[in-house]
């Protein structure tokens, strides 16, 4: 009985091998956004090598955020780097980098910390950064990024530049999606009635055009005043011709 109970002591106290959901879906980052595997939620694993950055692609709907959690995993007996840092981005569907990014320490041998990086909801405004609001404005996919790189000296000298070191990531959606809101259908404005100024054929008379109403009057003062013109013209003649007969008279 009692070598029963140490031996279920002893089982407790080892830790027991990660099962496979813990270790997540085996998953190969892509070097650029073009081979960036799509994600959904879970958990998943990977290897990197220093230097290199991989890309993972998520789908956000509108009322979404985005929350990575990453951690990297040392090899005991390897040798030593105490300048090599592991960096989370996030990149939007038109692959810009956000500014926000979270770094963490590992020297090749250790595991490292767990940390995370978390995006706003996609699609809500009044951040304290305008740039937020820009960012994140439409869904679509975004990515995610894993950078192993050393921050003093050339990559060449490090001790475990060529070693490959496994990762987990755990990927979290949090959010209800939203539907967008329904494009606006334009509407058409009615066309202006015609006025009393314009003609029949639907256009308006100009400045200096008499229109048709105007037409008889003008004709009347025009034939009244060739009218008078020709009569003063005959008296004048008649005048001229009747001093000339007197004239030949008198002689």
């Amino acid at each position: 009985m009692r070598r029963a109970l140490v031996l279920a002591v002893f089982l407790l106290a080892v830790p027991l091998p990660a099962t496979a959901a813990q270790r997540g879906t085996p998953v190969q980052g892509g070097g650029s956004f073009t081979d960036a595997p799509l994600l959904e939620r879970g958990r998943y694993s990977d290897t990197v090598r220093l230097t290199e950055e991989l890309f993972y692609g998520v789908e956000l709907a509108l009322g979404q955020s985005l929350r990575i959690t990453a951690q990297l995993f040392g090899e005991r007996d390897g040798p030593i780097d105490q300048f090599v840092l592991g960096q989370l981005q996030i990149y939007s569907p038109l692959r810009d980098r956000w500014p926000s990014n979270e770094l963490v320490y590992f020297d090749g041998v250790s595991n490292s910390d767990k940390w995370s990086i978390k995006t706003p909801a996609v699609g809500s405004e009044g951040r304290e950064f305008s740039f937020d609001d820009e960012f994140f404005a439409q869904p679509g996919t975004f990515y995610f990024s894993l950078r192993l790189f050393r921050n003093v000296g050339p990559d060449r000298e490090s001790p475990v530049r060529k070693r490959e070191f496994k990762t987990r990531y755990r990927v979290a959606i949090t959010g209800t999606a939203l539907e967008p809101s329904p494009t606006p259908i334009p509407t058409e404005e009615p066309s202006p009635e015609p006025t009393e100024s314009e003609d029949a054929g639907g256009g308006a008379a100009g400045p200096n055009e008499p229109t048709s109403d105007d037409t008889p009057y003008v004709r009347v003062y025009l034939m009244t005043f060739l009218i008078g013109l020709l009569l003063g013209f005959g008296v004048v003649v008649a005048r001229g011709l009747a001093g000339r007969s007197a004239s030949t008279r008198r002689a």
